[in-house]
């Protein structure tokens, strides 16, 4: 069960953290953590500075592993939950994110710093209309592997993360023309004009 910290805002939450012996040393104080890594991989205030301190440089995907690490380590701290969200969320990967926020809320993680998570995904989500690369990717490998089934079936899951997505429209409605079901692909197509 993730602890419920209600007085934490958002930033409040994400900027708290264990300073280390150097704290205007980014380097110096990377290589403290570090150094307790080595004897204590699992050491959670240890991930999770480390963490904080990529994210502050603006380094998301590398801050996500330290973050994943805190949060395996101590599940219950609503703070891990709040900043591996906000960093999936900075880095673009919002579908990790919706689902990471799910998980939480069914842990029973409930306040603001939470509530303004979800708005936070749902502003990214219509800001940018496609989804990931990675898992345009995966959908483009599905249609050139020729399995319009299955790549109608994801566009279609896709669709309803990312609802203004022609990429996403496209490929649903051509991979309905591909196996026939024509009515299917004029509505994709529809959908999306």
């Amino acid at each position: 069960k993730v602890k419920h910290m209600t007085e934490l805002t958002l930033d409040e939450s994400i900027g708290a953290r264990i300073v280390a012996p150097n704290p205007d040393d980014p380097e110096k104080t990377e290589k403290y953590y570090l150094s307790i890594l080595e004897s204590q991989p699992m050491n959670v205030e240890a991930n999770y500075n480390l963490g904080l301190l990529e994210a502050e440089t603006g380094s998301h995907e590398k801050a996500l592993p330290f973050f994943k690490k805190a949060l395996e380590a101590a599940p219950g701290e609503s703070r891990h939950w709040i900043s591996y969200i906000d960093t999936l969320i900075r880095a673009e990967f919002l579908l990790e994110a919706k689902k990471v926020l799910e998980l939480a809320k069914n842990k029973g993680a409930k306040g603001e710093a939470f509530n303004r998570l979800e708005e936070k995904l749902a502003e990214q989500a219509n800001f940018n209309p496609e989804p990931p690369d990675s898992a345009l990717h995966d959908l483009i490998n599905l249609w050139n592997q020729q399995d319009f089934s299955k790549t109608a079936d994801e566009a279609k899951r896709l669709i309803s993360d990312f609802p203004r997505s022609a990429t996403l429209y496209n490929l649903y409605a051509a991979s309905k023309a591909s196996l026939g079901e024509y009515d299917e692909a004029i509505e994709g197509y529809q959908l999306y004009l």
